[in-house]
């Protein structure tokens, strides 16, 4: 990812989410998480991915 400055407008770059890249995705997970929310499993980033949650998957259709 990369992020430039044009003026006063910032533009944003970013590559698809490759398998190599689950630890890193796990630790930025870990370092917003909230207190009292669990922390992220490989298996819930894999439902997350594969668009499925436990708790609103209606929305995810």
């Amino acid at each position: 990812m990369a992020i430039t400055i044009v003026g006063a407008a910032a533009q944003l770059s970013a590559r698809p989410y490759a398998g190599g890249d689950q630890d890193t995705v796990l630790a930025l997970v870990e370092a917003d998480r909230l207190p009292g929310q669990p922390e992220a499993t490989p298996a819930m980033l894999a439902a997350a991915l594969a668009g499925r949650s436990p708790v609103d998957g209606g929305w995810w259709a």
